[in-house]
């Protein structure tokens, strides 16, 4: 195998676990930045209910409750303003969502998904268990969903969902007696689930690997092709010039030129020795040769 091939395995050998290595770390790195940017989609959606539950029950509640007519007034309600404020939101950006299943819900359409019920079970068994993270596979694509427990912690809550019979006068009438009563302060009735498309972002980072790769291999390639052209004028060209010379010289013409390398590397001294070997060699067939 030539010296070429033989140094052109040798960079192939450690550049491909390195290539690997590199590409690996960066995957990581690109994923977790995609994770960050997805949840801090979250957390903005998630201020902005906040936000809305807020000014809802500062600013509207108590309109509403006070009305000349007595009757309950649906708007009054915080969950009821978020749920109807993002099926807006869905209308315009089908893929984003932030929902409040529960698990007894007053309104049929808050019934948890099945994950989402097992998620709702979980927090209800375990008080202490926090924020879950969950990517899923759908139809419209890959998603994030972040999960967060909801529970009665305002005893004005019970006022519609304690029972039937305590219900304001036409809550009843609006929403039936069936759903969303026998809750209890403290309990966890549901769960906050804001989600998020990873689509476009995994698309974007799948075009930033694609990048990655062909600079690095592109780099490599041009790292190759300096590094064959300095091993052929700096290894490769006195070599050949020392086998063609010691070629000659073993054919009994121990006068050849002396090789010219320049340098004071390895090769270069090995010129020099070479060529002082051939000119001992050739005053000793000097030496030799009749009438000497």
């Amino acid at each position: 195998m030539k010296m070429r091939a033989k140094f052109n395995l040798a960079l192939i050998a450690a550049f491909l676990p390195a290539f690997a290595l590199t590409l690996a770390v960066s995957a990581f790195l690109i994923y977790r930045n995609v994770e960050r940017q997805l949840l801090h989609e979250v957390a903005i959606l998630s201020a902005q209910s906040d936000v809305i539950r807020r000014y809802t029950s500062r600013e509207v509640t108590p309109l509403l409750t006070a009305h000349p007519s007595g009757t309950f007034l649906p708007q009054s309600v915080p969950f009821w303003v978020l749920y109807n404020n993002y099926r807006d939101l869905e209308a315009h950006l089908p893929a984003y969502s932030v929902r409040y299943p529960t698990l007894n819900p007053t309104n049929p359409a808050n019934a948890p998904e099945p994950w989402q019920a097992e998620l709702i079970a979980e927090f209800r068994a375990d008080p202490a268990l926090g924020e879950q993270v969950v990517e899923r596979d759908t139809d419209a694509g890959r998603m994030l969903s972040v999960v967060r427990p909801v529970s009665v912690s305002d005893p004005a809550c019970l006022e519609c969902h304690s029972s039937p019979e305590a219900a304001p006068p036409g809550y009843t009438d609006l929403f039936g007696g069936d759903g969303g009563f026998g809750w209890e302060l403290g309990e966890v009735v549901g769960a906050e689930v804001i989600t998020v498309p990873m689509k476009l972002v995994l698309t974007r980072a799948s075009g930033m690997m694609t990048t990655l790769s062909i600079g690095l291999l592109s780099t490599y390639a041009l790292m190759m092709a300096v590094l064959n052209l300095l091993l052929q004028r700096v290894v490769i060209a006195p070599v050949r010039a020392l086998r063609d010379a010691a070629a000659d010289v073993s054919f009994e013409d121990a006068d050849v030129r002396p090789v010219e390398i320049r340098g004071e590397d390895e090769v270069a001294e090995l010129a020099a020795e070479f060529n002082r070997l051939r000119g001992m060699l050739a005053n000793a067939v000097k030496m030799l040769e009749p009438g000497s």
